[in-house]
């Protein structure tokens, strides 16, 4: 009896504890003082978590080993520092060890943690929004040295902060902003949101969805209201009545907004504007800078074979977050080596291919066009937890993540 306690005790805190894990990878701001202390750390004793009570399979600890290796090659060609290549490539090895329903349930647990976050977040953004005055729960702001990006301090923004929220400050504090909860900016809320939903095969039943949905609305990200778009065209091409009710939907709450003056000025400034195309490209795309667009070009016209090899030595991505970054910085070796990888994780995690998991792929792969992170944890977790999740044929219903955890620990 005391050892089926324990097997309970431990396997419900690797579910708990690696949701939380994936949301300090994440990067909220809250993290960013301690963030070169608490990743290693939390990674350590997940380690420990692992292999302790729990079976790790030869074909996982292989899959382990080699995603760990390929990783190096590729964070080494991407110039991450060599504390930057260990850590990345030993956190996606340690999700790879992860037996796959305990992954199922801590992908669950993420986004309870991420919805309590982000509605919370909600809340003080719409108590801004209703005062026209963002001074409300004001905490004052971030000091300019833990900021990740310093190019934004450089540019003038500041980050002030509120309870289990924060926002970009430029020149002043107004009632209206774009939403971005705890993260660094609105467009990553939006990417993480989208992906979460698609994960989850798009359904807004669950209370958790309905949520970080909503939040990827309100952080006015392009990227979100993208790939949500083709994500239920695809879905509801199964379900034409489904499709049918979402497009009356959307059109009347369009409809609705756009009446007031403040629902005119997000539809024609954040949208519409940023929708239009020039010059062949999409106004909203500021993901790409023109020294980016100047070394995508220069890499495939001019560069020598060495540049094309292994990437542009002195290529420096200030400015720019584009899937451009990915050849100019590693060349056509780490283009292959990240392909390999996601084809032997799509091989391991894809027992039986479904239409769900076609179009998560699809959707998830689709991101990557507004960001070169496509190797950190956060998002390979995002893959291959949607991978089984868009499998799953009866998903976990429960919350509480309470029971249903046999004495060897794992879950049953």
């Amino acid at each position: 009896m005391m050892n089926y306690k324990v097997g309970i005790s431990i396997g419900l805190l690797k579910v708990k504890f690696l949701g939380v894990f994936i949301l300090i990878l994440c990067n909220p701001i809250f993290i960013w003082p301690v963030l070169k202390i608490i990743g290693p750390l939390f990674a350590l004793f997940f380690l420990g978590l692992i292999f302790i009570r729990g079976r790790v399979s030869a074909k996982k600890l292989l899959l382990a080993l080699f995603i760990f290796q390929i990783l190096i090659l590729y964070k080494y060609l991407q110039g991450a520092s060599y504390f930057g290549v260990l850590y990345f490539s030993f956190v996606v090895a340690l999700i790879v060890l992860v037996q796959n329903d305990t992954l199922i349930e801590s992908f669950l647990v993420f986004k309870y943690i991420l919805s309590i976050v982000v509605g919370f977040g909600i809340f003080v953004w719409l108590i801004h929004l209703l005062a026209g005055n963002s001074y409300h729960l004001f905490m004052g702001y971030l000091p300019d040295e833990y900021v990740l990006n310093q190019l934004k301090v450089e540019t003038g923004a500041r980050y002030g902060l509120y309870p289990l929220s924060t926002r970009i400050v430029y020149d002043s504090l107004a009632g209206f902003y774009r939403f971005q909860s705890v993260f660094d900016e609105p467009g990553y809320l939006g990417t993480v949101s989208a992906l979460v939903i698609a994960a989850s095969r798009g359904s807004l039943k669950e209370w958790t969805n309905k949520v970080i949905f909503l939040g990827g609305v309100l952080s006015l990200s392009l990227a979100f209201y993208i790939l949500m778009f083709l994500y239920y065209i695809l879905f509801f091409l199964k379900e034409p009545v489904k499709f049918i009710k979402v497009s009356v939907f959307v059109f009347l709450l369009a409809f609705s907004i756009s009446f007031s003056p403040l629902g005119q000025f997000i539809i024609e400034n954040y949208l519409v504007d940023r929708i239009a195309f020039e010059d062949g490209d999409l106004a909203g795309n500021n993901r790409s800078n023109d020294y980016l667009n100047d070394s995508f070009d220069y890499f495939f016209s001019e560069a020598s074979f060495q540049e094309m090899l292994f990437g542009l030595p002195h290529f420096e991505g200030k400015g720019s977050s584009s899937i451009k970054q990915i050849p100019v910085t590693v060349g056509f070796a780490g283009v292959s080596i990240i392909i390999l990888m996601y084809l032997m994780l799509a091989g391991s995690y894809l027992s039986r291919p479904s239409f769900y998991s076609a179009i998560f792929i699809l959707i998830y792969f689709i991101s990557a066009f507004q960001r070169p992170s496509i190797a950190d944890p956060v998002y390979l977790f995002i893959f291959i937890a949607g991978l089984l999740y868009s499998e799953t044929r009866k998903l976990p219903r429960r919350n509480d993540f309470s029971g249903g955890i046999g004495s060897d620990g794992s879950l049953v």
